[in-house]
């Protein structure tokens, strides 16, 4: 049986890695990729798309075989029907999620039966009102106007990102309806279910300044343990 190198967390453990990091990306240049891999990243057009995919999945496979014990080339994916990848099993009590935005790519890990991570940048090149009536539930959608101007991007991308982690979560990608659960959105509330979400636990947190991220997991309570950077 593979034996572990490093104890897979009871809460949940955060990786951070930076996919413009050149010096990251000459560390992790030998580890081999899987042939979907490849093909997957041979479908970029842009060379810093492309290049952004491969580092990531380089860093996942490294972050994983600390866990695993296995060299990093070695790991096996599978794919749920929403697109959620797991590890084949191979005996360790591990579940992990991963989210990036731009540069930057977190993954979660933890022993739980399951956990979901979203990341976005708090940005104001969008009409948020406009998306947040189209997807949000109706208690969210008159919490993000009762914001003050200056903080609803912020609002508004906390109650995506705990929404996006929750759906990622449970496994179901977007067939579960964005308005069919609540979370709350204002930077003055403590992340949580208002509706739905029953089983479930959220935690938010500022993964790196100016973006925002969200990590759900089973049971009534857990903590976000160490944050490392890869």
């Amino acid at each position: 049986m593979t034996v572990a190198r490093k104890p897979v967390p009871q809460g949940v453990e955060v990786w951070r890695i930076s996919l413009d990091d050149e010096e990251l990306r000459s560390q992790l240049g030998e580890i081999r990729l899987s042939s979907d891999e490849s093909d997957r990243a041979a479908k970029f057009v842009r060379e810093r798309d492309r290049g952004r995919f491969e580092l990531g999945r380089r860093a996942l496979r490294r972050v994983l075989s600390e866990y695993v014990g296995c060299g990093p080339a070695e790991l096996e994916f599978q794919y749920a029907k929403s697109g959620k990848p797991s590890l084949k099993d191979d005996g360790t009590p591990l579940q992990f999620n991963l989210t990036h935005c731009e540069d930057l790519m977190l993954v979660a890990i933890t022993s739980m039966d399951a956990v979901g991570i979203d990341t976005e940048r708090v940005r104001n090149d969008s009409d948020h009102l406009k998306i947040a009536e189209r997807f949000f539930a109706s208690r969210e959608i008159q919490a993000f106007r009762s914001l003050p101007a200056d903080k609803q991007a912020r609002g508004f991308f906390q109650c995506w990102t705990r929404k996006e982690a929750f759906i990622k979560a449970t496994g179901a990608g977007m067939s579960t309806p964005l308005d069919s659960f609540e979370v709350s959105l204002s930077p003055n509330e403590n992340a949580g279910f208002l509706r739905g979400g029953e089983g479930w636990s959220l935690r938010s947190f500022e993964p790196k300044e100016g973006f925002v991220a969200a990590v759900v997991a089973p049971g009534d309570d857990f903590e976000i343990g160490r944050i490392f950077n890869l």
